[in-house]
């Protein structure tokens, strides 16, 4: 991988059943592998290995996984005729019709899908949904909180002393460095510079924060002069001792982890048949969360599908609740024991209840829509049976899953 792609994932780790076996999945095929490094904490030189946690990396980086997980939806089985993917794909613009949603990026028609799924945060996500007329959607995009932190790679001309054999460690004890982690050894590069990640502490992001699209260059500089102190402070190091530095590379990640969540699946309205996954969503900040809360959407979706505005209120989710301090690290979290949290199954029992205002005056307006265009619609709704008809017949053992939700990049 050498110095050159960022890897803002660590590492990551797996503590749910069906997260487990995802993963399980993907180490088969050689998606994924074990870290066996030391990792722990580490302050003033003194370094804590942990307690053995069973921690994942990509190889070929989170990018890599990405293409794999992708190119999973092509290579048969039921999910070939299901999903499509589509890349690169720019949505700027989703409209809800009779029909629909129909997506627009770049002034052309992207087509039209039966639900839309934002898969991302921050202020992309907040201008995606502010027209959309799914105000409860974009309420709960609003009242997310994103922390900011420094990345600094870093390549030095011969191994940094570690303590202990370290590969990786949490910083404790410093106001500047909450993370730092050798690529090379977790990678098992051989030769060549050493490549180390640090990764600042939410404090120092904030502090420090300025517009990410055009960093000053003193500022960058500051960053790496303040960030490479911090790490031979907390190694326990005189001043001077690291090796020479061969290549450096700031990245601000203006909107990086969560600070407040939902604690819920999936955000899902019904009636508008629009919703969010995502980490921030169900803990915040881990690949785990990330994984199931986009596993509990496509349940909620299916859910859903074939029932009337009118007759969906009990599968609302996430549209009105509140949202509280994310625990974890500086980084994010690491899941390494069941949690006892509820499955999707569960959770949708549990969140059954009452069509807030909005929703209902949303309906209401869809219900006329749909009784003004009934011959549009009735020929919709057959075209539908039809597609679903012919899919049981071809694999009786196919999810009931036809919607397409659509992510923006």
């Amino acid at each position: 991988m050498g110095c050159g792609p960022w890897c803002l994932t660590r590492f990551f780790t797996a503590s749910d059943p069906a997260f487990t076996a995802m993963v399980q999945r993907w180490a088969a095929d050689g998606a994924v592998a074990r870290w066996h490094g030391p990792v722990g904490r580490l302050q003033d030189g003194a370094f804590t290995p942990d307690d053995g946690q069973e921690r994942w990396i990509a190889p070929g980086g989170m990018r890599a996984l990405a293409q794999y997980l992708a190119g999973a939806a092509r290579r048969g089985g039921n999910l070939e005729r299901l999903v499509e993917v589509r890349r690169p794909q720019w949505v700027s613009t989703a409209r809800h019709t009779v029909d629909g949603w129909q997506l627009f990026g770049r002034g052309l028609d992207q087509g039209t899908y039966d639900a839309v799924v934002i898969a991302h945060n921050g202020k992309c996500a907040n201008r995606l949904s502010a027209p959309m007329g799914v105000p409860d959607v974009h309420s709960q995009l609003k009242r997310l909180r994103l922390s900011a932190n420094w990345v600094l790679m870093v390549a030095f001309a011969s191994p940094v002393p570690v303590p202990g054999g370290m590969e990786g460690a949490f910083i404790e004890g410093s106001d500047t460095l909450s993370w730092a982690g050798n690529n090379s050894a977790k990678l098992g590069l051989g030769g060549g510079p050493q490549c180390w990640t640090l990764v600042s502490t939410q404090a120092f992001g904030k502090a420090n924060k300025v517009p990410q699209e055009s960093v000053p260059p003193e500022v960058a500089e500051r960053v790496t002069r303040d960030m490479l102190a911090a790490f031979e402070r907390s190694l326990g190091l005189p001043r001077g001792v690291l090796p020479p530095v061969v290549f450096t590379q700031t990245q601000l990640w203006g909107a990086a982890l969560p600070i407040n969540s939902p604690r819920v699946p999936c955000i899902w309205d019904p009636v508008g048949r629009a919703g969010v996954c995502g980490d921030w969503v169900s803990e915040g900040g881990s690949m785990q969360a990330a994984a199931l809360s986009g596993k509990a959407m496509a349940e909620w979706i299916a859910a859903s599908r074939g029932r009337l505005p009118s007759d969906v209120s009990d599968l609302a989710i996430g549209l009105t609740t509140p949202l509280k301090p994310a625990a974890g690290e500086e980084i994010g979290q690491f899941p390494a024991s069941q949690s006892g949290g509820e499955s999707a199954a569960a959770a949708l029992q549990h969140e059954r209840k009452q069509p807030s205002r909005q929703q209902q005056q949303q309906r209401a307006g869809l219900e006329q829509q749909q009784q003004r265009q009934q011959p549009a619609a009735a020929g919709a709704g057959v075209a539908a049976k039809q597609r679903s008809k012919e899919a049981a017949g071809s694999d009786a053992a196919a999810p009931e899953l036809l919607s397409r939700p659509v992510r923006r990049s």
